[in-house]
Order: C-alpha cells, then sequence, then structure tokens
C-alpha cells in the first residue's frame, strides 16, 4: 500500500429502504499519508460525487483549493450531497451545486511529477503516480459498494439526465486513470 490512503468510511444509502431511489451513496471520509490522519470526517458525506471529484483532480495542470481558505469552505471534494445536480447545458459536464458544506483539500499539481495537497495544518508532496494510485483505489472502493446495490431508479428526467452524465464520466474517467 502507498504512503497517501484515501478511504471511504462506513459507506451507506440514506434511505435504507429504498436503496434504487438513492442516487448517491453517502458516507466518511479518511486521507492518510505515512500512517498519519491528515483528514478524517464521520459526517455522511456524498462519497460517489466525491469519487468522480478526485478522478476529475487526476488531470495534468489541475488546481483546485478544496478545504480552508481563511477558516472557510471554499469548496467541496466530497460534497455533503449530490442532490443539487445539474447538467451544463453548453458543455454538457456535470456540476454539483452544493450546499457549502462538505470536506476537502487543495490539490495542485505543480510539476508533471508532483502533486501538491494542503490540508488544515499540513502540506504533502507526491508523485502524479501515487496520487493517481490512491485516488483510484478509493473510487473502486466506492464503486463496489454503489454498483452492489440494485441498479438506480429516477422519478423524473431531471435525475435521469444528471445521473446518467455522472456515471457515464465516473466510469470513464475511473478506467482511464486505472490504465494510465
Amino acid at each position: 500500500m502507498g504512503r497517501l490512503v484515501i478511504e471511504p468510511l462506513a459507506m451507506h444509502w440514506l434511505f435504507p429502504e429504498a436503496p434504487a431511489e438513492d442516487l448517491c451513496a453517502h458516507g466518511g471520509v479518511r486521507i492518510s499519508f505515512d500512517g498519519r490522519v491528515l483528514l478524517e470526517e464521520k459526517e455522511p458525506y456524498a462519497v460517489s460525487t466525491g469519487a468522480l471529484h478526485l478522478l476529475r483532480s487526476l488531470e495534468p495542470g489541475y488546481k483546485d483549493v478544496f478545504g480552508l481558505i481563511g477558516g472557510r469552505l471554499a469548496s467541496q471534494l466530497i460534497p455533503c450531497c449530490g442532490h443539487a445536480m445539474q447538467v451544463d447545458p453548453k458543455t454538457g459536464k456535470l456540476e454539483n451545486i452544493g450546499c457549502g458544506d462538505g470536506v476537502g483539500c487543495g490539490i495542485e499539481h505543480i510539476s508533471d511529477a508532483q502533486v501538491r495537497l494542503t490540508f488544515a495544518n499540513e502540506v504533502v508532496m507526491v508523485s502524479r503516480d501515487e496520487w493517481r494510485e490512491a485516488v483510484v483505489a478509493y473510487s473502486a472502493l466506492v464503486r463496489a459498494f454503489y454498483f452492489a446495490g440494485p441498479p438506480k431508479r429516477t422519478t423524473d428526467s431531471y435525475d435521469a439526465e444528471w445521473l446518467s452524465v455522472m456515471l457515464d464520466e465516473w466510469a470513464q474517467r475511473h478506467e482511464a486513470a486505472q490504465r494510465a
């Protein structure tokens, strides 16, 4: 196992009586480096949306300020909720308009070989390969939980649209990251 580990905690459905209609898997998240816990939250965050956000962070040149800036949450790597999803009509890209709650860290590809992760109290440098491996491992765990449940059933065209776009992008990015 690598020095960097990203893991979902206690994954579950918010609506266990109707998991087919529960479109996002939830749980906590822990990020550790060399055995030190850098981030651990046990709240029920949208770990499936988080997997997609993490996979997006693998793109070369990626930079985002997920996490704390001046004591405020800037954006969510692992959002509280995924129920405010929408497909941008211009780009066709999935967007999560969150509630402002969530967890994360700063992620910046500082070279072709290194990624800087900024947490509330620590900065960690990892290779791009180690970052990719940790992200793929996290995504694989969430995917195993997500797809072990019954096929998802949407109740309207709005949910059907964003869910289809999310699942397609998640699958494409996960497969591409595994091959890299």
